[in-house]
């Protein structure tokens, strides 16, 4: 069976879901070089990065990782984060929430002064 994949285009590149269910979400994402996510946050999912190709740079309050082909990082719930692509970049990103839990989509809180933290 065949079914229409989600896409949702933003200013850094765009997104497409793969596969989702009550407690996780599971996305393909294209990252044009130099795009830049918003300083943001999650209430209730943890936000895991794995970089399919390119590099990327992930930045936290508690400190940045340089993320290329083959590495991961994980953001628990309520870790201000943004991510930097260093070159074009193809990641999978997903989001898992707490055992008992059902996964809000809408669960996203911006910086409202947009803030940088990728230097």
């Amino acid at each position: 069976m065949t079914k229409m994949t989600k896409v949702i285009q933003k200013e850094w590149g765009v997104t497409r879901l793969i596969s989702s269910g009550p407690t996780f979400e599971v996305w393909h994402a294209s990252i044009h070089a130099g795009g830049t996510s918003s300083v943001h946050m999650h209430r209730q999912k943890d936000n895991e990065f794995y970089v399919i190709s390119g590099a990327l740079r992930v930045e936290s309050i508690g400190g940045g990782a340089r993320l290329v082909e083959g590495t991961q990082c994980t953001l628990e719930r309520g870790e201000w984060h943004q991510f930097h692509a260093l070159t074009d970049v193809e990641l999978i990103e997903t989001y898992t929430v707490s055992e008992g839990e059902l996964l809000d989509s809408e669960d996203i809180v911006r910086a409202k002064d947009q803030e940088v933290l990728v230097g």
